[in-house]
């Protein structure tokens, strides 16, 4: 009963206390101590080196990339090692990347390409050989040129004339296959352009004779290259000449 009497006492003077104002005691902290991490120990006398050498070749590595993003990317010393198997296994290792690199450059030499540049670097012979295709595939890109300009509205005679210039110094057969039947059909273009674009006090036997020169370009054009396309519509080149009257000579 006196026990009761006394909890009752306590309660109730705490209680006075909180309303009082008095804010309660906080709660004691408690201190648990952790487990120790204990580093792991290889008895095995090569899983430490292993382990070393695991941990060199990741600091060099991170090195590596530290380098990279940096932009100054280059040779990096050779890490400290007084242990001799682990210098050996530094030496196995850089031997091992150079045979590799060795063995790719070896490899890439023996491959062959599928499709070889014009612009690789040889020989005087290869070279020499080089050129000349490169050449008439760049006179035929003149004269396509010339022929835009020789089209447009101001056109004049003297892009005609260049253009055939440049036809006159191509030889076909340095050109691939697929380009020569359109360096003759751009000849027999020319030719008729001339027409179209030469005086109109022309003398008849002039005009004849260009008319013929184009006959032979398009029967040269048919007979070589009968399956292209070209060959087929170079008849519309000749629309509204053939039909055009011949001026006497005086």
């Amino acid at each position: 009963m006196k026990r009761g009497l006394l909890l009752l006492a306590i309660l109730a003077g705490a209680g006075w206390a909180v309303e009082d104002g008095l804010p309660p005691l906080p709660p004691q902290p408690r201190t648990v101590p952790g487990t120790p991490a204990l580093e792991k120990v290889d008895a095995n006398p090569d899983d430490q080196l292993q382990r070393r050498i695991d941990k060199e070749v990741h600091q060099r590595d991170q090195a590596i990339s530290t380098l990279m993003q940096a932009g100054t990317a280059g040779s990096l010393p050779e890490p400290e090692a007084k242990d001799p198997q682990m210098v050996e296994a530094l030496k196995a290792a850089k031997t091992a990347r150079r045979d590799l690199g060795l063995a790719l450059d070896d490899y890439v030499s023996r491959t062959p390409r599928v499709q070889k540049d014009v612009l690789d670097r040889g020989e005087r012979r290869t070279q020499a050989g080089q050129a000349a295709p490169l050449e008439a595939q760049n006179l035929l890109a003149i004269a396509e040129c010339y022929k835009d300009l020789a089209s447009a509205p101001q056109g004049s005679a003297q892009d005609v004339t260049a253009g055939q210039e440049a036809l006159g110094k191509l030889d076909l057969t340095r050109l691939p296959e697929g380009d020569r039947p359109r360096a003759v059909y751009l000849r027999l273009w020319f030719q008729l352009e001339k027409m179209r674009k030469s005086p109109a006090d022309l003398p008849v036997t002039e005009k004849r004779k260009l008319m013929a020169d184009a006959r032979a370009i398009q029967n040269e054009l048919t007979s070589q290259f009968p399956a292209s396309e070209l060959a087929l519509t170079a008849d519309a080149l000749f629309r509204g000449l053939d039909e055009a009257p011949a001026k006497a000579d005086p």
